[in-house]
Order: C-alpha cells, then structure tokens, then sequence
C-alpha cells in the first residue's frame, strides 16, 4: 500500500477509488471518537478491548484524546473528514524498544483495506523509532487482525492472546 504525503499527514486511496487520510490525533477529535465509538458493533467493541464494552469512563476518553505523540502516537483515517479508523503505538514503559500496538476500524469499512493502510503507518513509525518488537493484543477467534499482522518482514509469535512481532534488523 502506497502512503503519499498531504498537507495533513499522508494519503491512501482505497480500492474502488475513495482517498483516506491519515493524520495524527488531536484532542479535538475526542466528539468524532465518541461517535464512531457509539457506532461500532458489540462484536468490534469486544475484539478491540477484549470485553463487553458499552461505555468508556471520562479517564478512558482522556487516556484516549490526550496523547503525547511521543510515548503514544495515534493516527486517524479520515474519509471526506468522517474518522472511520484509529491506530496507536505506545511505548512500553520499561523497553524502549518495544511498544504496543491497537487498531480500531469502523464495522462498514472493515474488509476494505484500511486496516492495511493503518497497519502500514504505524508500522513506518515503529521503524522511525527503531521499535524491534511490536506487541498486540489480540483474542484468539479476531482472524482478521491477526491475518493483517502476519507481514513478510516480522517475524509473529502467537502468545495466545499475545502476538508479539519481531522486525528484522
């Protein structure tokens, strides 16, 4: 997937020709996020924080707003200025070599590519900042996500609920 610069952050054009932009999170994006996440299916709110989630508590929204793009980065896809998709690096505490990863994409644009295109971004940040291992947390039955992390240039060990990716030097 090819990420072209904008004045915004980058571009991608998804099969079947709509432009997704993708650009670093801002607290002013905290309504946007509320919306999308009052639109996602129980299914995807379950795979996202591997529990029945109805609701998030103010420290959850601010956790998720208030970022400082250097221990945690967020990206959000835009698509005709409508957040669809979501993903985040943050460090681990203790190895600055390594740092989580989460991906959340809108129910109607799951299976369209984006998720590849977040997952490409993301991925060139960990490298930027010379992260080696990569870790997702992930249920078991969520194919789809653990389809779009197995890339040729990492190496996948499934930890259960744990993928750990390991780049290559």
């Amino acid at each position: 997937m090819h990420l072209r610069p904008s004045w915004e952050g980058f571009e991608a054009t998804l099969p079947g020709g709509e432009t997704v932009v993708l650009r670093p999170l801002r607290p002013d994006d905290e309504p946007a996020l509320r919306v999308g996440f009052a639109e996602l299916s129980p299914a995807t709110r379950y795979h996202r924080f591997h529990a029945h989630v109805a609701a998030l508590t103010e420290a959850q929204w601010r956790y998720l707003t208030r970022i400082d793009g250097d221990r945690h980065v967020a990206l959000v896809a835009l698509i005709r200025d409508r957040l669809v998709g979501v993903v985040r690096l943050i460090q681990l505490p203790d190895d600055a070599d390594a740092a989580e990863v989460a991906f959340i994409v809108a129910d109607e644009m799951q299976g369209r590519r984006l998720g590849t295109i977040l997952r490409d971004a993301v991925f060139a940040i960990a490298r930027e900042r010379a992260y080696r291992r990569l870790y997702a947390y992930v249920l078991p039955d969520n194919l789809a996500i653990r389809r779009l992390l197995a890339v040729d240039d990492a190496v996948c060990v499934d930890r259960g609920t744990v993928l750990e990716l390991v780049f290559s030097a």
